[in-house]
């Protein structure tokens, strides 16, 4: 079983009912009178990086990352994650359930056979099929990949809504979610790094930058330039696509937008975000990291 429900708009309740790979069952929920600590493990297979979360009574208790890589088996996926999450004393006898979040269908049964390898869980895969409380309003609801459905749930669960979802890693993703907490639609466009990769290697002069902000628009050096055009320009797109998204349907937008605006800090959002004219949240999937902070 899994199920969200809004607590008063910022707390959401849910339990996995799951049987464990070495046949124990065990349930996992997030009401800390009715358990002893347990631990859920929260995947996010990205096109770059695997990132992985730790949840025990309900509270975050470490987030770390891996390099996604197509070419690793089972067993060697077992090694890696079990490796690092051993740098967070984490142990996988230590964790009761899983989930895994996915864009990256090749590797998905790997790394739940990786899973089942060294904490001998059996990983829910975050699908539409899972009675989420979310809807899908769009031509080819299957067509939604799980890190945009796992933000929609995110900002239902955790925000007022409407809200905009903005998910910056590997692609940038802008996600409508209208006030009953259903996807109306996405905006998908290059990412920050792919778009910098695409400026470098097509060029001859220019070289690779940090995506840091410089202290001015006007750049007055290449590595300036080039740093206020990837930082401020990703800003000012972000500014104009949220323009966008209010335009076709303000009398459900505009009340609450401002408020619930959402960015997920995936790779790149906290290098960008503050310098939006849109106030930044926390991340919006499974794996929350860190906060962005609001543009001074």
């Amino acid at each position: 079983m899994f199920s969200t429900d809004v607590c008063g708009g910022h707390a959401v309740n849910f339990s996995i009912d799951k049987t464990r790979a070495d046949g124990a069952s065990y349930i996992y929920n997030n009401k800390p009178e009715e358990r002893a600590a347990r631990m859920v493990l929260t995947i996010d297979i990205g096109n770059t990086n695997i990132v992985l979360g730790g949840y025990e009574n309900g509270a975050l208790g470490f987030c770390t990352r891996i390099s996604t890589d197509k070419s690793l088996e089972a067993d060697q996926y077992a090694l890696e994650l079990s490796g690092i999450l051993n740098l967070y004393k984490v142990a996988g006898e230590s964790i009761e359930g899983a989930i895994i979040s996915s864009v990256v269908p090749q590797i998905t049964d790997t790394v739940a056979r990786a899973l089942r390898m060294f904490a001998g869980v059996e990983p829910l895969k975050l699908t539409q099929e899972l009675p989420t409380g979310v809807g899908v309003n769009i031509d080819t609801p299957s067509e939604l990949g799980a890190d945009l459905l796992a933000g929609a749930i995110a900002a239902k669960a955790l925000y007022p809504l409407p809200a905009i979802v903005i998910d910056m890693g590997t692609a940038t993703k802008i996600t409508a979610v209208d006030e009953q907490g259903t996807v109306q639609g996405v905006s998908i466009m290059p990412g920050v790094f792919i778009s910098l990769d695409a400026l470098v290697n097509g060029t001859s002069l220019l070289k690779g930058i940090a995506t840091n902000a410089p202290v001015r628009a006007i750049g007055k050096n290449t590595v300036e330039s080039m740093q206020s055009g990837v930082v401020f320009g990703a800003a000012s797109m972000l500014d104009g696509m949220v323009e966008r998204f209010e335009a076709p349907q303000k009398r459900w937008w505009l009340p609450a937008v401002r408020r619930a605006f959402l960015c997920r800090t995936a790779g790149t959002a906290c290098n960008m975000c503050p310098h939006s004219f849109w106030t930044a949240f926390m991340p919006c999937t499974a794996v929350h990291t860190r906060p962005c902070k609001k543009r001074a």
